[in-house]
This record gives C-alpha cells, sequence and structure tokens, in this order.
C-alpha cells in the first residue's frame, strides 16, 4: 500500500466530531451559519455521535489562532467551506482570503472527499480552485433546500471515506502472513510487545515488528526517557520501548472477525489461543 494513501485514512492524529467551518464573518453570512451550514453538519452522526459545527472568529482570535486552525482541520472529521464572493472590482470576485487560505490547507492534508465547498454567486473561480469541485447552493433564497443538499454532500463524503477505509483494510489483511497476525494479536491481547532480544529464533518476529510498522498497525511506545535512548545507544532495546496495535491494527483484527462471522468475546478467545500457541518470543510485557 503507497504510504500516502495509507496515512491519509489512519493519520497520527484522532478523527473528532467536528465540522470545522471555514467561512467569512461578514454579517451577511451569519444567516447562512445559523439556519443552513451548522444544522446540516449536526444532522449528520458518525460512529453513533452527531457532528458539531464549530468555527473559528478571526475577529476575536488571539496569537495562538493559526495552530487552532490548523489543529481543527487535522483532527475535524468533515471541512466545510463557504468561498463564496464578498464583493467584486472591476467585475472581478473578491473572496475571502483567510478562508482561501484554510481550504489550501485541508487540501494538503486532507483526503478530498473530506473537503466540501460550496459558494452561492456565480462569478469566476480563481485558477487555483477552478478545476475543484465547488458545490452551489442557496442559503439565502432557499435555506431549507440548501441545508437538506449541504448535508447530502457532507453524508456523501464521509460514505466514499468509510470505503476507502474498507477497501484499505482489505488489502492490509491480505498482506499478512501467520507471523504478522501472531504479533498483532500479541499486542491485541497483552496490550503490548517489547522488543524481542536479537537472536536467530526472533529472526521472524523482528521481521513482524518491522512489517507492521511500516504497515501502520502497530506503533513504538518509549518506556525509558527519550534521552536515555540517545544517550545509551549499546542499551538493550528490550528495556526501552514496547509496541502496540494502533487503530488501524485493530481495525484489521476486527474487519476478519466480522468477515468470518467472529464476533466478541469468541473472536478474542481466537486470538488468545494463537497468542498461547505461538507468544512472540522474549515479547512478554
Amino acid at each position: 500500500m503507497y504510504p500516502a494513501t495509507y496515512f491519509g485514512l489512519f493519520p497520527a492524529f484522532p478523527r473528532g466530531e467536528r465540522g470545522f467551518v471555514a467561512m467569512s464573518f461578514d454579517p451577511r453570512f451569519d444567516a447562512r451559519w445559523t439556519n443552513v451550514i451548522a444544522p446540516a453538519i449536526n444532522s449528520i452522526e458518525a460512529d453513533g455521535k452527531r457532528l458539531a459545527p464549530h468555527r473559528v472568529d478571526l475577529r476575536t482570535a488571539g496569537d495562538s489562532i493559526l495552530t487552532e486552525i490548523l489543529d481543527n482541520i487535522a483532527r475535524c472529521r468533515i471541512f466545510v467551506a463557504d468561498i463564496s464572493a464578498i464583493g467584486e472590482i472591476d467585475g472581478n470576485a473578491i473572496r475571502n482570503a483567510n478562508v482561501l487560505y484554510e481550504v489550501g490547507l485541508a487540501h494538503a492534508v486532507r483526503q478530498p472527499e473530506e473537503v466540501i465547498l460550496v459558494r452561492s454567486d456565480d462569478q469566476s473561480l480563481g485558477f487555483d480552485i477552478a478545476n475543484v469541485r465547488v458545490h452551489r447552493y442557496d442559503p439565502d433564497g432557499a435555506p431549507d433546500k440548501a441545508k437538506d443538499f449541504l448535508a447530502d454532500r457532507i453524508l456523501q463524503g464521509l460514505q466514499e471515506v468509510d470505503m476507502k477505509k474498507l477497501l484499505a483494510i482489505r488489502s492490509a489483511v491480505e498482506s499478512l502472513d501467520y507471523n504478522t497476525w501472531r504479533v498483532l494479536s500479541y499486542t491485541l491481547t497483552k496490550k503490548s510487545l517489547n522488543h524481542p532480544v536479537a537472536s536467530v529464533a526472533n529472526f521472524p518476529t523482528s521481521i513482524a515488528i518491522r512489517t507492521l510498522l511500516d504497515l501502520g498497525a502497530i506503533k513504538t511506545v518509549f518506556v525509558r526517557p527519550t534521552e536515555e535512548l540517545l544517550s545509551n545507544a549499546d542499551g538493550k532495546p528490550e528495556e526501552l520501548f514496547t509496541y502496540q496495535a494502533t487503530e488501524f491494527g485493530l481495525a484489521l483484527i476486527a474487519a476478519v472477525g466480522k468477515e468470518q462471522g467472529i464476533f466478541e468475546p469468541e473472536m478474542r478467545e481466537m486470538i488468545k489461543r494463537l497468542v498461547l500457541g505461538g507468544a512472540p518470543a522474549d515479547g512478554g510485557s
């Protein structure tokens, strides 16, 4: 699996329940936020929780505004931007520069399906976004219709992301062998796996750990201070850090159980038997 594709689907940062909105704070846009955008986002459920609409008020923000924007773009479940023109000069549309900047950030770090762009004007778009899908809606003239339209676009985007995740999981499941499944199962039942002592017997476990790290199914967790690791290059690695299953690793286990019709507690019992039958050597924690 191509790394950029994988990290886009299962990033290190968690996805929250926020629907982050980039839009002008011009008073003319207040009604569309209250009657269209906010209720459209709040009408969507993801993982059993309703999305919470959120926007950063640039009029009252402090010095940490950029950090807050970056954090919201990184952690939100969906990104919505209203790039409607706020005026014109010589017949050319003027669009909010802050909003377009946030759109650029979102396009750089999020999947296309997670970025929803809307506008209420028919004026020409800049060349840099002219080839990006921008939905036309009428939040002022037909707010109810605009709300339903936006909610449908958000739901469709989330469904497309879920489908890509499913395809990624299936691809990863088919790439794992017995040793990688054994190591991954161990991190699930035992919560963590110590780095194996260097030996011929532990070579398959070391290879499996490397494979799972590259895939993103497990992660490294330091149990000693980082400075100790850096200053003790000859120390025992098994005493310095452990490995734990990631969200993606847990998704792999769950996918196999679901596909085979095995659920809790049967799935955990099967994993325990796998671990007990061939626990990674020197892998306890």
